[in-house]
């Protein structure tokens, strides 16, 4: 995972189980690249707590 610590300062600011997950897909999807060189990627929204 790249930006493990921005990640995680963000995981641990938010709202106990808030985090929603918007959609993920891989390289072999958008690009047709095959599945042994692929990257994935991943959407989520981190909501502040009290909202």
């Amino acid at each position: 995972m790249c930006g493990y610590g921005p990640i995680a300062v963000a995981m641990m600011l938010s709202a106990p189980g808030r985090i929603s997950i918007l959609d993920s897909t891989d390289s072999s999807v958008t690009l047709g690249m095959g599945a042994g060189s692929c990257v994935g990627y991943g959407s989520a929204v981190m909501y502040k707590p009290g909202h």
